[in-house]
């Protein structure tokens, strides 16, 4: 079975995998310890293209430090396991899993992904005080003093950049903003309706009262969608903004609006699959998502290797991955800096979280990653890593914006 393969096979089974190789080290007298890393991710749905890359991602990390007897900390050697398991972007199922890991003894987790799945696992994974880093927008998410860290840019952050770089390049005035048909949609929605007003536009609604009618979900009848898209293509606005929208669903979404005469620019706060938006065509040009690929010339050596690795396992490069190579370089940089005993006991990660700044391993240049946020400030602890807007134009995922530290 080819490697690739044998990735399949793990995301239709959500078998546990155990990354470990014999390495090129000097053979030791003691064996390494084993951290052991869940990893919750969407393999199936509309979330699917984001959970294969976090899958993906974590699995190249975890090979470059097996492969040389593991990662070091106080003078001994830690291999990682991860177990992955498929969460199918239901929040019952997220809860499930959650369960599962914790009843396993795992201590430290990646993902899940989304508001609703992130809000189930949370509570399971707090009350066992599990380390975990999630991608879940929503602040009530931080919980009161967990270990969570949100692993992206907030839509804050994000869409200000993006909607500054449609004002100042494109003139763009008059926004309509749509709601993928979750409750975590219509969160995402009124975020990015009062960003777009703070950056000087013009909201078109199409329902004045009923909030139901500004949401698009995949799953309503055909006469249902049309009437939605109706709507926007009569209130002729230049930006459409669909809030909240996975990457299946929003292609779905984008071509339903295209062949329904809508020209103007489509926009997301959410990373999007670049190839999956080429195939549709002309019809792609002025998409603008979150996320993107800076200059390989700035990258590390490191980050470099990573990526070869991913190219091999994959067979193609995933942008998304510049996101989630991170995941598990923090979990294994908090540990280092906790000292073995973290492994078992992750209170001892709690003074870590506060006082973390090392380099960035990613970037040649030298670059500060450091977690922001908290309790104390009333926000989300968040990671903070670069934040990438990128259009398509010509059928290509172009970078048109990149800024190195989040907005305050």
């Amino acid at each position: 079975m080819t490697r690739r393969l044998y990735t399949m096979a793990l995301m239709v089974l959500g078998l546990s995998m155990l990354l470990s190789s014999t390495g090129c080290h000097e053979p030791t007298s003691r064996d390494p310890r084993v951290l052991r890393v869940g990893v919750i991710v969407s393999l199936k749905g509309p979330a699917r293209y984001w959970g294969v890359v976090t899958m993906r991602s974590a699995q190249v990390v975890a090979d470059y430090y097996n492969e040389r007897g593991g990662f070091e900390v106080a003078g001994e050697r830690v291999k990682i396991e991860l177990v992955v398991l498929d969460d199918e972007f239901d929040a019952t199922e997220a809860n499930r899993v959650a369960h599962q890991l914790v009843s396993e003894g795992i201590h430290y987790t990646i993902g899940p992904l989304g508001d609703a799945t992130v809000d189930a696992a949370r509570r399971v994974l707090e009350g066992a005080n599990v380390f975990y880093l999630h991608y879940g927008f929503d602040p009530a998410l931080q919980g009161s003093g967990g270990l969570a860290v949100l692993g992206m840019p907030r839509p804050e952050q994000t869409l200000s950049i993006m909607f500054r770089h449609l004002r100042q390049e494109h003139h763009v005035s008059r926004a309509v903003v749509m709601a993928y048909g979750t409750e975590a949609g219509i969160r995402q929605k009124r975020v990015a309706e009062q960003l777009a007003l703070d950056a000087g536009m013009e909201l078109v609604r199409i329902a004045r009262y009923d909030v139901s009618k500004e949401t698009f979900d995949v799953s309503l009848d055909p006469q249902g969608i049309q009437r939605r898209v109706a709507g926007v293509v009569a209130a002729a606005p230049d930006l459409v903004v669909l809030a909240g929208c996975p990457p299946e669903a929003f292609v779905v979404i984008v071509d339903r609006l295209r062949s329904a005469g809508y020209r103007g620019f489509v926009g997301t706060q959410t990373t999007q699959d670049p190839r999956a938006l080429a195939k549709l065509g002309e019809a792609s040009d002025g998409i603008y998502y979150v996320g993107g690929e800076p200059a390989d010339a700035l990258r590390s050596e490191y980050f470099r290797t990573l990526k070869e690795r991913y190219l091999d396992l994959a067979g193609e490069w995933d942008a998304e991955a510049n996101k989630k190579f991170y995941a598990l370089e923090l979990i294994v940089s908090c540990i280092r800096a906790a000292g073995l005993e973290a492994l078992d006991e992750t209170s001892l990660i709690y003074p870590v979280l506060s006082e973390l700044n090392i380099e960035d391993p990613f970037y040649q240049e030298p670059r500060a990653l450091r977690l922001i946020g908290g309790q104390e400030e009333g926000l989300p602890r968040q990671l903070e890593i670069p934040i990438y807007i990128t259009k398509m134009s010509g059928g290509r995922a172009v970078l048109v914006e990149e800024s190195p530290r989040v907005l305050p």
